[in-house]
């Protein structure tokens, strides 16, 4: 068993494992089996997540070559060497972005809700199309003299105009605010549709007089998003972040997008006021983005056609609900057992049921919870204020430097404190991503842990792990967490059941996976499990090489960045990684240690296998100690590793394959099965 032979063809770079992640999202845009506005809904997912991608990681890489860095990254690739792969990958991706967007046109028309050029309709629906335009778009539009001023004022994201001609000196320019709808109804019986940037090139010259037959093109940039860590001597987290957001309106642009059409000296000069890069300058085809295509769902609501239109969209579906969890005894029952719930499938309601009875319950002195994101009109943060204004003891944990959701925690954090809680923000150079929360009730603390954030929204779609406990070791070892990251302890170094990080989490999985070795060279057969979003972490590869040279199957189930390479000869043979992409977000953390049959140690995590998770953030592992819990977990992920209808197998090149059916594999998808599987469990 070595390492010294491992060369860097023996990883992935993580960004480009990220872009096979959105190729697999992309690729259920153009999936028959899929119900069509949800393939809609899956490109606009592809180019959110582009988005956030390039504003982040990208925006790091070009610092990174600003700077001078030339370190290789595992996969033996410097960021300027990052940086040409990537915009390889970028250019396949937005050709893909386009046919997919062709094709959902295509499909769209053949079930009656066509997306038609302006040009195409006739003289009556030209012109009722063109009062809507007047009437509810033209007066949002604010036309500006395009020079550097404004340019400077471009927003992130937004599409925006230019009006000229390339023999003119004078350009004009104007945004098409992001309230404006990007879909226009064309009056009359049948549900048909234009575009709103179609629909403004084509009247362009109702906006002013002079622009009658001048040339009209679109450009749209992104900016540096990314959020600096900060100084571990910051003394004022929320000032300091509050600070930081506020920069975002003025941060550099470092991506431009622009119409196919526009002429190569209007595309240099945007590029060179705005101080884009050249690298960064995309011509595209068609949309210059497609997050607008899920506009069509509220459209039809409007028009209430949502329910002739239901077999476009996945079923809907009701989740088992937990009844033990769900009422006043909620507390008493957590104390005769633990209870595991597995969202959507279970719902969520037994979360929410776990804050609106400690409101109520007079035996409850003590609420605590942990919070990364929550939904704009949270009912656990309605339940959280109500109980501090009632009296109760409150303490809330807020991470404001989640990503995006800075301006959401900070003004979280005023609301917190206007009804009585007590709010701590965490550090200053490391964030707290640990799902927690706890009750005191009659002097005995009642904890819940979970995989995913309280958030009822996003519960939904994302499935999730939590677990409902009153053993005393791990409800002792959430409270040390709890003083801990309130500032009110130092780190703690030991704990009877939990482990966090930094410094414990990656330390305890080397630890198991040296003991699958151990079982392996004493000859059983061990097996790792692991579930996660995503694996990037070197050393623990690199511990997962050494485990499959020794004998032990690796199973990794992961959605997204995998940067590990399977079935390498002398190198990974044992080790196979697939990915489920589909209905429902994979956002739970499973780490599984199999000796054999009857010795199994089952984890549970908030952290993926990242450096980031690892060393700058506070994560929690916990452990399943029931055994029917743990069976429980065990039966679903052998239950979506056999799945054939929505996975993906990685391949030794790095290459996603999307599995096929066999003659006696069930043809529907596993988290359809699991959906309906808990259905029934209401009946």
């Amino acid at each position: 068993m070595r390492l010294d032979f491992l060369t860097h063809h023996d990883f992935m770079n993580r960004e480009l494992s990220w872009m096979a992640f959105n190729e697999r999202v992309l690729a259920l845009s153009q999936d028959a089996g899929q119900p069509l506005l949800e393939r809609a809904n899956f490109l606009s997912i592809t180019q959110s997540n582009f988005d956030e991608w390039y504003m982040v990681r990208m925006a790091d890489l070009i610092r990174d070559i600003q700077a001078g860095d030339d370190k290789k990254d595992p996969a033996g690739m410097t960021p300027q060497q990052q940086m040409n792969a990537v915009r390889h990958a970028i250019r396949k991706q937005l050709r893909h972005q386009y046919r997919s967007y062709e094709a959902l046109k295509v499909a769209l028309s053949n079930v009656h809700l066509p997306i038609l050029p302006v040009a195409d309709l006739k003289a009556h629906d030209r012109a009722a199309v063109r009062q809507i335009f007047q009437q509810t778009i033209q007066p949002q539009l604010v036309l500006k003299t395009m020079d550097a001023t404004s340019l400077s004022e471009v927003s992130n994201g937004t599409i925006n105009f230019v009006v000229g001609h390339t023999r003119d000196a004078d350009w004009t320019t104007f945004a098409l605010p992001a309230t404006t709808p990007r879909f226009i109804r064309v009056p009359g019986p049948n549900s048909r549709f234009v575009t709103t940037t179609d629909v403004m090139t084509t009247y362009i010259a109702d906006l002013a007089n002079n622009l009658a037959d001048k040339q009209v093109y679109q450009f749209r940039i992104l900016q540096d998003m990314s959020m600096p860590i900060l100084p571990k001597s910051t003394t004022d987290v929320v000032d300091a972040i509050q600070a930081e957001v506020d920069k975002r309106a003025t941060a550099p642009a470092i991506n431009l997008t622009v119409s196919a059409q526009m002429p190569a000296e209007l595309k240099r000069h945007l590029q060179q006021v705005l101080g884009v890069d050249r690298l960064h300058v995309f011509k595209v085809k068609g949309p210059l983005a497609y997050d607008f295509v899920t506009e069509l769902n509220d459209l039809l609501k409007q028009e209430d056609q949502a329910a002739k239109f239901a077999f476009l969209h996945y079923h809907p579906y009701q989740p088992h609900q937990v009844k033990a969890l769900t009422g006043a005894d909620i507390f008493d029952n957590i104390v005769a057992q633990d209870y595991l719930v597995h969202h959507p499938y279970d719902s969520y309601d037994a979360v929410l049921s776990f804050f609106q009875q400690a409101v109520h319950d007079d035996m409850v002195s003590e609420i605590g919870i942990s919070i990364y994101r929550v939904s704009h009109d949270s009912p656990i943060v309605a339940a959280l204020t109500q109980a501090a204004q009632a009296g109760k003891h409150v303490v809330a944990l807020v991470e404001i430097k989640a990503r995006f959701d800075e301006p959401n925690n900070l003004k979280l954090v005023d609301t917190l404190q206007a009804a009585g809680v007590t709010v701590f923000t965490s550090f200053p150079a490391m964030k707290v991503h640990a799902k927690m929360a706890y009750v005191v009730r009659d002097g005995r603390t009642i904890v819940h842990l979970g995989t995913g954030n309280y958030n009822d929204k996003t519960a939904h779609f994302y499935t999730d792990f939590g677990l409902f406990t009153a053993d005393e070791p791990m409800a002792a070892d959430v409270r040390r967490v709890f003083a801990y990251v309130t500032g009110q302890a130092s780190q703690p170094q030991e704990l009877a059941d939990i482990r966090i990080a930094p410094n414990m989490l990656r330390t305890t999985l080397i630890e198991q996976i040296d003991e699958m070795i151990a079982a392996a060279d004493a000859g059983k057969h061990p097996k790792i499990w692991f579930k996660v979003n995503s694996i990037s972490d070197q050393e623990l590869i690199e511990r997962l090489y050494i485990a499959s040279q020794a004998g032990v199957h690796i199973h990794l189930l992961v959605r997204g960045i995998a940067t590990a390479m399977p079935n390498l000869p002398n190198v990974s043979e044992n080790i196979q990684i697939r990915s489920i992409v589909g209905r429902l977000l994979e956002h739970s953390r499973i780490y599984l240690f199999r000796r054999d049959k009857e010795d199994v140690t089952v984890y549970l995590a908030s952290a993926d296998a990242m450096p980031r998770n690892f060393d700058r953030r506070v994560e929690l592992l916990f452990p399943i100690h029931d055994a029917a819990l743990k069976h429980r977990i065990r039966k679903i992920f052998r239950q979506m590793w056999s799945d054939r209808a929505q996975s993906f197998n990685k391949t030794r090149n790095g290459r996603y394959v999307r599995r096929k059916l066999k003659a006696d594999s069930d043809p529907v998808p596993v988290q359809e099965r699991l959906l309906i599987a808990a259905e029934n469990e209401n009946d």
